[in-house]
């Protein structure tokens, strides 16, 4: 890891401007010349005192009242959206903001309207005004410019980028080193607004959240079959030895659940993606409530107890997660698969590595860290993945017949070691998963086909799987909490 300080930083951000092409291909807008944050706040005020403004506000001083398909795409704002034509931001007559969006459908011009609240709006112009700042700057051969300049130009190329990781980082260490000067005042007065702009996710450059509601026929499928389990299993807990309270448990458990369900639902608006991860809370706990009562060796009614008691507070705990964070379809979907595959390999794992059950270990025990091991891997990894449940759904399958497959080598090939047979299925398994993976690629083309990838010259359209080569960026230097570092990316996009 490198620090940069003095000069040796000036000629490594120097250098990575040469390497993004910073000197070449500048617009001929008018430049801003105002250094302070408060330009912004300015920029905003003389947009809405606009005459005009009174009924339809303005996205930029540049874009206008209405956002075309080429400026959207110059920009990168509503990347999401399929078949766009047009979008404005008409007033209604209560005062509140509209986003109106006219789609260009085969069988003619329609129309979408949704509430656009004005943090949304503040930070979507943001992104504007950064990006125009940036397309005003003078070519950099021209002008004579100091190390706060030139990381301030830096810092307005990745937000036209918007790779708004890179900008948070870059204004934080210019502000902590240059504050004062303009570029080190202008740095720390916007680092706020940047960073809800990049954590928050309401401006119009990010994929929109999943719409509300649609979750609601999943979770009261869910609260129906989870009444069923506790209706059997509360009675089991409490050891009860009466046949009639077994009857009624039998008979209670899958209204209560379903009612409770339906009643959740009426007054909160559910995703798709919240459902399934209430659904994973709830057979999470359970699992794990089980599991590990049943490696403890507690008698009967305390495992199933455990995993009653554990399986409500899986629900509980995903339920309040699901309220602060927004999880789309796709990411659920993966998150929710991750409990079966993640028991499976850690058994493969503990197969293979021979665990050695006389001092006390269980197989068992590796399929529940698995389980979790995977379910928090995926959680975290999929963040942005936008990919359909149904696509899921296939590479599951996909993986589950790589694992046949291999069950039925093995049984052709008859190998001795169970080592071999157990990592052979596993592999199969996982074979299966990245075939089924790669097979898909198009199932969501549809759906996702609106969908940008950022590029040098702004936002194209990328509906498959892409490869990032590696590339040379700066970072934030996280050990000193000082400085930026050089940094090597290299990812997959899907």
């Amino acid at each position: 890891m490198i620090r940069f300080s003095g000069s040796c930083r000036f000629l490594f951000l120097l250098g990575s401007m040469l390497l993004s092409g910073i000197v070449s291909g500048q617009s001929n807008l008018p430049s801003d010349q105002d250094s302070s944050a408060v330009g912004f706040d300015r920029w905003c005020l003389e947009l809405d005192a606009r005459p005009e403004a009174r009924t339809r506000l303005f996205f930029s001083p540049e874009i206008g009242q209405e956002l075309d398909a080429g400026e959207r795409k110059h920009y990168g704002l509503l990347g999401n959206t399929f078949g766009f034509h047009s979008a404005r931001l008409p007033v209604s007559k209560t005062g509140e903001f509209m986003l109106e969006i006219a789609l260009q459908k085969p069988d003619g011009r329609s129309t979408i309207s949704r509430k656009f609240s004005a943090s949304s709006l503040r930070l979507t112009r943001l992104h504007c005004y950064l990006r125009e700042r940036f397309s005003a700057l003078p070519p950099l051969d021209t002008v004579a410019q100091n190390e706060a300049e030139l990381m301030l130009r830096l810092a307005l190329r990745f937000a036209s980028r918007s790779r708004y990781d890179l900008v948070e980082g870059v204004l934080d260490d210019l502000g902590r080193n240059f504050g004062d000067t303009d570029a080190g005042f202008f740095a720390s007065q916007l680092l706020p607004d940047v960073r809800a702009l990049r954590t928050d996710r309401q401006a119009l450059i990010w994929d929109q959240p999943p719409k509300r509601g649609e979750g609601s026929n999943d979770l009261k499928l869910f609260g129906g079959y989870f009444g069923l389990w506790l209706g059997m299993a509360v009675p089991m807990a409490l050891d009860a030895d009466s046949v009639e309270i077994y009857g009624l448990g039998l008979m209670a458990g899958g209204p209560c659940g379903f009612v409770l369900a339906s009643a959740a639902t009426r007054k909160w608006n559910i995703s798709e993606g919240q459902a399934a991860i209430i659904e994973l809370g709830g057979n999470l706990g359970t699992w794990q409530g089980l599991g590990w009562a049943s490696v403890g060796s507690s008698d009967e009614a305390a495992v199933v107890g455990s995993g009653v008691l554990c399986g409500l507070a899986g629900i509980g705990g995903a339920a309040w997660l699901t309220s602060k964070y927004e999880f789309s379809e796709g990411h659920a979907a993966i998150t929710a698969a991750a409990l079966p595959w993640g028991a499976w390999f850690g058994l493969v794992a503990a197969v293979i590595s021979e665990t050695d059950t006389s001092e006390g270990w269980d197989d068992n025990k590796s399929m529940l860290i698995g389980s979790n091991a995977l379910v928090l891997t995926a959680g975290r990894m999929a963040r942005n993945v936008e990919m359909s449940e149904k696509r899921v759904r296939l590479i599951n399958l996909s993986g589950i017949i790589g694992t046949v497959m291999a069950m039925g080598l093995e049984m052709i090939v008859q190998p001795d070691d169970q080592g071999v047979i157990m990592g052979t299925i596993g592999a199969g398994g996982a074979i299966g998963l990245a075939a089924g993976f790669h097979l898909t690629a198009g199932v969501d083309e549809d759906k996702y086909a609106g969908r940008f990838q950022t590029t040098g010259t702004g936002l194209e359209i990328a509906s498959r799987p892409t490869v990032q080569f590696p590339r040379i960026s700066v970072q934030p230097n996280l050990m000193t909490g000082r400085g930026m570092m050089p940094a090597v990316e290299a990812g997959i996009t899907f």
